[in-house]
């Protein structure tokens, strides 16, 4: 498994509040990725480690914030 320096990617989550939306955050990263693969139709594939990692870390720093 890739390990990141560094977040790579920042997802917008409006806010660590107890109403954050899941599905929000989901179609967050649906947009960038749809804009992204316009530019480079490899995009996905050339930086799926990396985003991945920046999902996770995302969603790991809201379910923190949030106990």
């Amino acid at each position: 498994m890739h390990k990141m320096e560094k977040q790579t990617f920042h997802f917008q989550t409006k806010g660590f509040s107890l109403n954050f939306s899941f599905s929000g955050f989901k179609t967050s990263v649906l947009y960038h990725l749809r804009k992204q693969q316009q530019l480079d139709e490899h995009y996905i594939q050339n930086h799926r480690d990396d985003l991945c990692a920046s999902v996770q870390h995302t969603l790991v720093n809201i379910l923190i914030e949030k106990t």
